[in-house]
């Protein structure tokens, strides 16, 4: 209700549909509604891909909601959500499946942890459940780890390559020491034209994380 409440105050005219409803059932409604964008659960979007249904065509954008990636934390910090999109990139008509989080924050540091360890299978999860044959998947995000994490042994099982490495993502506007929280990785490294983490203009403690596919 917030999202299409959101979506009214920017002048679109939300239509809501209940989760519950079959999948093939959702997908007629899809074809007579034609929605500009589609904003659905990721459990929702995985029953229909278990049943070889495509609620809208690749041509819609797709915005994921719930995917909760987090689980339990340090004490203190706040469930974590994952959010995907999937669009079609012009010219070519690629479609690019982009999933964002920010990862779990532990006042001990950024190493890991059983917490983060949960998360990142989590995540690697979320991804197979999103990206379909043939899309470009970028994950990325301040994912609050050290380069050498487990986490991204975990996700190039599923076939993901960091571009960031040891580079510096803070700017300094960060007092610490550790010059390291933001990550960009893609499935097919061959398709990134440039890519690049720029120390100016400098907007928060993060430096921007600029990809161009």
């Amino acid at each position: 209700m917030v999202i299409a409440a959101a979506a009214a105050r920017i002048g679109a005219i939300p239509a809501l549909c209940s989760a519950t409803v079959r999948p093939a059932l959702l997908q007629r409604m899809m074809a007579r509604l034609e929605p500009a964008v589609l904003v659905a659960s990721s459990t929702l979007l995985a029953d229909a891909a278990g049943q070889g249904i495509e609620l809208v065509p690749p041509s819609v954008p797709t915005i994921v909601v719930g995917g909760e990636t987090g689980g339990a934390g340090p004490a203190g910090d706040r469930p974590r959500a994952a959010l995907g999109v999937r669009v079609v990139a012009r010219p070519g008509g690629r479609t690019v499946t982009v999933v964002n989080l920010h990862g779990l924050r532990d006042p001990a540091g950024k190493h890991d942890t059983p917490a983060r360890r949960g998360q990142a299978a989590r995540l690697a999860e979320l991804v197979q459940r999103l990206r379909r044959p043939g899309d470009l998947v970028v994950v990325c995000g301040d994912l609050n780890l050290l380069p050498d994490s487990e986490t991204f042994d975990v996700l190039a099982g599923v076939g993901l390559v960091d571009l960031v490495g040891t580079a510096d993502t803070r700017t300094s506007r960060y007092a610490k020491p550790s010059r390291h929280a933001s990550y960009m990785l893609v499935s097919d490294p061959g398709a990134v034209k440039h890519f690049d983490a720029p120390a100016a203009p400098e907007v928060s403690d993060h430096r921007p994380l600029v990809l161009d596919v």
